[in-house]
């Protein structure tokens, strides 16, 4: 029983009061801080995330240097209990100046639906073992390994350098890490408690796009309906208590869109970071995406000339994404070490070759086929007549710039590279829709916003473009 209540000490007061620190520290180096944004939803669900990144992230550079990871989770305890008041001191003031607004009926209703879904992943857990090829490859396993010591090494001529498995030794850590981390103050591993930060993600995702999308819109129908319109995807139910990273990557991609939204570059370069921690799709897929989209969020349709646009990249621009990859260089440790071990992007070739046959797949894949239901059918159908719209406010256009850049990058991975083998699994191809489902819940909100205006004066407003 012990265990157990440090596990929920460590997820329900350690990580949101360090994540809390971390945010703070951050946001008060930004232009327009305000410590009010971390008294909003989206604000504090990011805290948890910073926190899980910095922390994985820390035991990691630890363990490489032969630390034990008991010594830092006895560190985490000390620093949560001891150092809180820092917290409470910025956030208490801002809370007080918070309307806290009374549920209406669908948002009762909407928050039913997320409650079904979190005893059907706790039902999941109790009943069903890890049953997902790469949590049993791997999300899971090297936790496992981690907390025991066995079938691993940091030294790169063991056989179990990285894992007693080497195709998916380029994977990487943050998930194995803080499963590792959780078992220790269990004081033993088991399934339930290996897959159990899915429940955290799933409810850290519904805040942030709840929130964003209510910030963004000024209407709580169209938040409570983009939280909705998410939840309603098939795989994600079996998905939260899988134990597979896509759910991790997309609370990270989600908190760096709401930071990009906000205009706070060096938090989302850091939400982007711990996004490619926890699978190297962040790399590529969120890194990219969110730099297009931090583009979009500061371009200026007036700006025409060519000197005001070579301003406006000095002094607007260049500043921003400076600010951006600062945040993302925080994971130069595991980059570095990715390097220096030539570790690989993914278990393919990464041979480069046109597969046309792909695209028939994957259109037939995202549309058609019930593991999505009909939520990506209905988010083109609605985003298609008002994409002119879109492009009128920074935030909008920064949300198609996004959705838009993730899907194009997967449909250009799936045709010019060996991945398309891939695609014959039925699940890879879901698996990173479902990381792009929040961002693409929030487009089709805003859309639907573009066409059926119902702002509240009441509402908090999103910057202007």
């Amino acid at each position: 029983m012990t265990g157990v209540l440090l596990v929920i000490l460590f997820l329900a007061w350690i990580l949101p009061v360090q994540g809390a620190l971390v945010t703070i520290t951050i946001n008060v180096r930004e232009k327009d801080f305000g410590a009010d944004w971390l008294s909003r939803p989206a604000g504090i669900a990011i805290c948890w995330l910073v926190a899980i990144y910095v922390l994985t992230l820390a035991v990691g550079i630890g363990l490489l240097n032969g630390d034990r990871l008991s010594t830092f989770c006895g560190g985490f305890i000390a620093m949560g209990i001891a150092i809180p008041w820092i917290m409470f001191a910025k956030l208490i003031p801002a809370w007080r100046q918070t309307t806290w607004l009374r549920p209406k009926w669908y948002e009762w209703l909407v928050l039913a639906f997320l409650i079904e879904k979190v005893f059907f992943a706790i039902w999941q857990l109790n009943n069903i073992p890890v049953y997902f090829e790469d949590p049993l490859f791997h999300w899971v396993t090297r936790g496992r390994e981690l907390y025991a010591g066995v079938n691993w090494s940091w030294n790169p001529t063991s056989d179990v350098f990285l894992g007693p498995t080497d195709w998916n030794r380029h994977y990487p850590l943050c998930l194995p890490i803080l499963r590792a981390i959780l078992a220790e103050y269990n004081g033993q591993f088991n399934d339930t408690l290996a897959r159990i930060d899915g429940l955290i993600f799933f409810v850290l995702i519904a805040t942030i796009l709840w929130s964003t999308a209510y910030r963004v819109t000024n209407s709580r129908p169209l938040a409570a309906f983009a939280v909705f319109a998410w939840q309603t995807l098939p795989l994600l139910p079996w998905h939260i208590a899988g134990g597979n990273a896509d759910l991790a990557l997309s609370a990270f991609l989600i908190g760096a869109v709401a930071a990009m939204l906000e205009r706070r570059f060096l938090l989302t370069g850091l939400l982007v970071a711990g996004a490619a921690w926890c699978k190297n799709d962040g790399l590529v897929l969120v890194n990219l995406s969110v730099i297009a989209g931090i583009i979009a969020v500061l371009s200026d349709q007036h700006v025409l000339t060519k000197n005001a646009t070579l301003k406006r990249i000095q002094t607007v621009y260049f500043p921003s994404l400076l600010r951006y990859l600062a945040g993302f260089l925080t994971l130069l440790p595991w980059l570095a070490f990715r390097q220096f071990h030539q570790l690989g992007l993914s278990p393919n070739k990464e041979e480069v070759g046109l597969h046309v046959n792909a695209i028939a797949s994957m259109a037939t894949d995202m549309f058609l086929d019930p593991t999505s239901g009909l939520f990506w059918l209905s988010t083109l159908g609605v985003t298609s007549p008002v994409i002119w719209l879109l492009f009128k406010d920074s935030s909008s256009r920064s949300l198609w710039t996004v959705t838009a850049t993730y899907l194009f990058l997967i449909i250009a991975i799936f045709t010019f590279t060996d991945a398309h083998r891939w695609l014959q699994n039925d699940i890879t191809l879901h698996r990173l829709l479902l990381q792009l489902s929040p961002v693409a819940a929030m487009l089709l909100t805003v859309s639907l916003s573009k066409m059926i205006p119902m702002s509240e004066p009441t509402a908090q407003s999103a910057k202007p473009s």
